[in-house]
């Protein structure tokens, strides 16, 4: 006969006499069955929580492997920035010291900023040929607690500017402020204007 299954006897899990593999409780004790459907349900949560963990562990190692990179292309980015002839400012007592001399440029930038590096070549090429004063605060390698109240810094960092932003005093006098990236004819005429050439 089709659609009849096999029926066998067996033993209720908890009063111990036979019933049909096919009853739904036990009709000695009442007792129901659900061992299957709570196996198949506990195999399952386990693998969810497989996956679970597993992605959870993918996803850290993802970002693990980002962080990474990105501070390899941040030191290397640095390494770059450095290579320009600018003496780097990395505290206050020298920014102070600085800004006190005459006709000095401070450059804000930062490793990451691309026009940045677009910019630096140009005002080097310039600082050469007129024999300009250019120092560089980079801002992702500073401690900024150092500068902490300093009048110049703190300007920088509650301004609107982004990177680069020059900064041009004489004798602790700020007489311009240049923001962003500049052709080298224009920068040419901005120091020109400035008394700087």
């Amino acid at each position: 006969m089709k659609g009849v299954g096999i029926i066998a006897l067996i033993r209720c899990v908890n009063c111990g006499k036979n019933i049909s593999n096919k009853a739904k409780k036990c009709p000695h004790c009442g007792f129901v069955n659900k061992s299957d459907k709570n196996i198949w349900f506990i195999v399952i949560c386990i693998l969810l929580f497989c996956i679970l963990v597993c992605g959870i562990f993918f996803a850290y190692y993802m970002i693990s492997n980002n962080k990474e990179e990105n501070n390899i292309k941040t030191e290397k980015s640095s390494e770059s920035l450095n290579t320009f002839s600018f003496e780097t400012i990395d505290n206050e007592n020298v920014l102070d010291e600085v800004i006190n001399d005459s006709n000095v440029s401070i450059l804000f930038v930062q490793s990451t900023c691309e026009y940045c590096k677009m910019f630096i070549p140009i005002l080097e090429n310039v600082s050469n040929d007129y024999d300009l004063k250019v120092y560089m605060i980079i801002l992702d390698n500073v401690d900024i607690s150092k500068f902490e109240g300093n009048e110049i810094f703190d300007n920088f960092i509650n301004s609107q500017y982004g990177t680069p932003t020059l900064f041009l005093f004489d004798n602790g006098n700020l007489l311009d402020v240049i923001s962003g990236y500049t052709e080298k004819e224009n920068l040419i005429n901005e120091f020109m204007e400035n008394n700087f050439i």
